[in-house]
């Protein structure tokens, strides 16, 4: 191994800028995570790394909870050249003055690199800064890798979209970045009244009653449902309901659904608090938002003619949510990932 000295030595000369490097596995939300950051990843300095899960049977053993608890990690090094991120990186740290790694607590669900293999980069080469930020609540199934790497202290920098867990943790708080496709034909007279595209997760009977009070109050309400059991049926709901086992629709075709209605529909799940998407569409492509999350009245573009919360399906005024009006928030980029970056850079000066 080279030393650290040196290589910086080596290279002094021949370093220039900065890079970001995006690492997400490949999974259904691939096409929503791409376009969120979509404002800074369409530049030459930035660059996205796919990451599968690793099929091989002794990797899966040796990454699994119970390999590495027995293993106590002493066989890592053979996991050393098993990830697209590590050449990547290496490529990068030997070209750029600072290398910038960035993870969503989604980019570690299956592949789980273990962190004596992040931190070996990390020793090898001074100029690289991980960065974590998370869209998700802690205590999701999609943070507990992230969990337990970021309470190895590998991460330089962690985010958080949720201002309580940023107050709690110690972590910055920032708003989800959201980048708005510029391609995208708005309807001047909406097809129906009200569209969510969300997975059934915890919520069915919060979705039923919503479905149910639509119908009651002739409400055109559109669902396209991911569901995990074949028996989760919404067939009485006719054409108001599409379902799909396990299959997630592109983000782009969420958005052209989305902007053929006149309102968007947030069901939350149990205990979430921070902003989810569905906010951000609504402010980037002027559209009504109805949701059952109280921290929407604290959202910097909570506008209350079009923005409704509602705690109880009674309290839904049916009529707003069916009349046609003009919507504009005043929005000019806010959150676009643009500022997410030059935050990254100038934090990562002071370390």
């Amino acid at each position: 191994m080279r030393k650290k000295d040196s290589h910086r030595d080596r290279y002094k000369e021949e370093k220039k800028d900065s890079i970001f490097i995006y690492v997400q596995e490949s999974n259904g939300y691939s096409s929503m995570f791409d376009t969120m950051l979509l404002d800074i990843s369409d530049t030459p300095l930035f660059t996205t790394v796919y990451e599968t899960e690793l099929k091989r049977r002794w990797q899966q053993l040796l990454i699994s909870e119970k390999g590495q608890m027995l293993t106590f990690g002493k066989l890592n090094w053979i996991l050393e050249g098993e990830y697209h991120w590590e050449e990547v990186i290496s490529k990068a740290a030997e070209k750029y003055d600072k290398v910038y790694v960035f993870f969503l607590n989604t980019s570690f669900k299956f592949h789980r690199p273990p962190f004596e293999l992040l931190l070996k980069y990390k020793k090898r080469y001074s100029n690289i800064y991980y960065i974590l930020f998370y869209i998700d609540l802690l205590s999701r199934k999609a943070s507990k890798y992230s969990n337990f790497l970021r309470k190895k202290g590998i991460f330089d920098l962690v985010y958080s979209f949720d201002h309580q867990e940023a107050e709690k943790n110690g972590f910055i708080f920032m708003h989800t970045p959201y980048s708005v496709l510029p391609d995208l034909d708005h309807e001047e007279d909406p097809a129906y009244d009200m569209y969510s595209c969300m997975a059934i997760k915890e919520r069915k009977e919060d979705i039923l009653a919503v479905l149910d009070a639509s119908r009651q109050e002739g409400a055109d309400l559109r669902i396209d449902l991911v569901i995990y059991e074949p028996d989760d049926s919404f067939e009485e709901y006719g054409e108001s309901v599409s379902t799909s086992l396990m299959n997630y629709m592109s983000y782009r075709e969420v958005l052209k659904k989305t902007l053929q209605s006149n309102c968007i529909l947030e069901i939350c799940l149990p205990g979430q608090r921070g902003m989810s998407l569905r906010a951000y569409e609504a402010v980037a492509y002027n559209k009504k938002l109805l949701t059952n999350n109280p921290d929407i009245h604290r959202f910097p573009f909570y506008d209350s003619r079009f923005m409704k919360y509602y705690n109880l399906v009674g309290d839904i005024d049916w009529d707003w949510v069916k009349k046609r009006e003009d919507v504009d928030y005043g929005y000019k980029g806010e959150f676009s990932p643009k500022h997410l970056r030059e935050d990254i850079q100038r934090r990562c000066e002071r370390l």
